[in-house]
């Protein structure tokens, strides 16, 4: 356990926005790791591996939530959305641009959710948001955590309920700006067999491949929100009812408990 203690003013001695990495030893070798707790992590010009700004803004550029969640509906009508891809210019879309521009669009044509994808950060743009790299951070290419704040209490304001596409079931394999052999071993988060290898004020989450998290089968995967407890099974596979009931437990215990 690693403690840092405040300075003589009673603040962090690690400044907002320095460069940290955690030093992990093994076999006498020093590995230097992203946590896996990262809030930010960001992509400097001169490399295409991620690195770690100390994340701690002062209160003064804190966003501070100004809307309440909204109120139960009475049905779901969610609208799937990527930040990234969400503008007509060509380019990656961010946080602010989407809260701006995108949830009033979303709110004209009469949906109340919407479903967030990709938000998590991931190295490879490509992978759609599903090779994470830092399941804490938000994806820095679309702006800040802050921004991040702001798009969810926009969508509030709106009377939208977000939902955060949760993947834990598809985290890169990098080394360097991921989990994969983060103590030096594939023990930690990963694992050496086929088990190993398979496919902010949020309302509620999506989960995506439970089965994998949850079974050594994989066959379908969940849509609830945690208030209303509206779950959607999607499932394929043999068995795969079967498989569906029992995770569909396992979702309602862990909502139960956490409600």
């Amino acid at each position: 356990e690693l403690i840092i203690r405040a300075d003589k003013d009673g603040n962090c001695p690690i400044k907002h926005g320095s460069i940290i990495k955690v030093a992990v030893k093994k076999n006498g070798v020093f590995h230097f790791k992203l946590s896996p707790w990262a809030h930010y992590v960001t992509r400097p010009k001169e490399t295409t591996v991620y690195h770690m700004p100390f994340y701690n803004p002062p209160e003064s550029e804190c966003y501070r939530f100004k809307y309440p969640r909204p109120s139960k509906p009475e049905s779901l009508r969610i609208y799937e959305a990527h930040v990234g891809i969400s503008s007509s210019e060509g380019k990656v879309n961010t946080y602010k641009n989407f809260a701006n521009d995108v949830i009033p669009r979303i709110k004209k044509q009469g949906y109340n959710t919407i479903q967030l994808m990709a938000i998590m950060e991931h190295v490879y743009y490509a992978s759609f948001g599903y090779q994470v790299t830092s399941f804490f951070a938000p994806s820095s290419r679309c702006g800040t955590p802050e921004d991040l704040k702001y798009l969810v209490d926009k969508a509030h304001e709106a009377d939208i309920l977000i939902l955060l596409d949760v993947v834990h079931s598809h985290a890169s394999k990098n080394v360097e700006d991921g989990l994969n052999e983060w103590d030096g071993t594939q023990n930690s988060y990963f694992h050496d067999n086929n088990r190993g290898y398979h496919k902010y004020g949020f309302d509620g989450f999506r989960f995506d491949g439970v089965t994998s998290i949850s079974s050594d089968r994989k066959c379908s995967f969940y849509m609830f929100h945690p208030e209303i407890l509206r779950i959607q099974p999607y499932v394929w596979g043999k068995n795969g009812s079967h498989q569906a009931y029992s995770n569909f437990n396992l979702v309602s215990c862990v909502v139960r408990e956490t409600s």
